[in-house]
């Protein structure tokens, strides 16, 4: 009577199968973080932007203008303390 044996491409097929679904748990688990990141992301540049549109209308606000120098360093023409604008 014959044995009955499994071919050889059967065996690999079960370390094949193991493979792709670990692949894809982490291709779920990379996809989550990075969709979490991008979110978090955008909620802290549209947070800059919040910022720094309220900081322009306090100074517009307080009658303080940036000087065409003060570009790079971000200061402020006055007193903005005070809210007295240099003369």
């Amino acid at each position: 009577m014959p044995v009955h044996r499994r071919p050889q491409h059967a065996e690999h097929v079960g370390d094949l199968l193991d493979l792709l679904i670990g692949l894809g748990a982490t291709v779920s688990v990379i996809t989550s973080a990075m969709g979490y990141y991008k979110f978090r992301e955008r909620s802290f540049n549209l947070q800059q932007t919040a910022d720094s549109i309220e900081q322009h209308l306090a100074a517009l606000d307080l009658a303080i203008l940036r000087t065409a120098t003060s570009t790079r360093s971000r200061t402020w023409h006055g007193s903005p303390s005070r809210g007295i604008p240099a003369r």
